[in-house]
């Protein structure tokens, strides 16, 4: 399986985070969760809402160290942690969930 595919913007998060009351960081630490659990593979959305430049170094500094702190890259890079935190997903890569075996 490919995972689920996201038809959405930042704007949608927002909208989405306000209907369930909560923050929209909530909400993308959810979208993190799902990719990380092989449910949704986030990484053509997030290569589609962030800036090139700012992926493509942030990505840089995630090779080899995907599960590094995002205090650390902020410190050393300057991005936002929004950004940080969807360039480490997209650093981890995406491993679907293995399919259902039919009854």
């Amino acid at each position: 399986t490919e995972g689920i595919k996201l038809e959405f913007d930042k704007e949608a998060i927002e909208e989405i985070a306000g209907m369930v009351e909560v923050k929209q960081s909530t909400v993308e630490h959810y979208l993190c969760d799902f990719h990380q659990a092989g449910v949704l593979d986030l990484r053509p959305w997030i290569k589609s809402q962030m800036d090139p430049e700012i992926l493509k170094t942030s990505l840089k500094y995630f090779k080899g160290k995907e599960q590094s702190k995002l205090r650390d890259a902020k410190l050393e890079l300057g991005y936002e942690y929004r950004e940080l935190r969807f360039a480490r997903t997209y650093a981890q890569g995406f491993s679907p969930l293995p399919a259902k075996a039919s009854a």
